[in-house]
């Protein structure tokens, strides 16, 4: 979540690294397949200078030939945690 560059993916990766550091836990609650497609229920803790809060998202990720060819990834913009998450990664908001 939170990469403003509208779905490129090496600005995701680029990102994920200074994310993480503020994840102190991940849970997943629940996960299923159907065929190629895989859905995950999870919690995410989040822990910033400014608070900390727990975020619950979900993913789905379509499979083919065996690697992840798309993911939706749903969660609230309007949450506690994406503001706490959102204000450690651009700290000028």
């Amino acid at each position: 979540p939170l990469v403003h560059q509208g779905g490129d993916k090496a600005a995701y990766f680029a990102g994920a690294k200074e994310k993480v550091k503020y994840i102190r836990r991940f849970g997943i609650l629940r996960q299923w397949e159907d065929e190629n497609e895989v859905s995950t229920f999870y919690e995410l803790e989040i822990e910033t200078p400014q608070g900390s809060a727990t975020m619950v998202m979900s993913d789905w990720h379509t499979i083919r030939d065996g690697r992840v060819a798309a993911i939706q990834m749903v969660f609230d913009t309007n949450a506690e945690p994406a503001h706490l998450l959102g204000a450690a990664l651009i700290p000028h908001r």
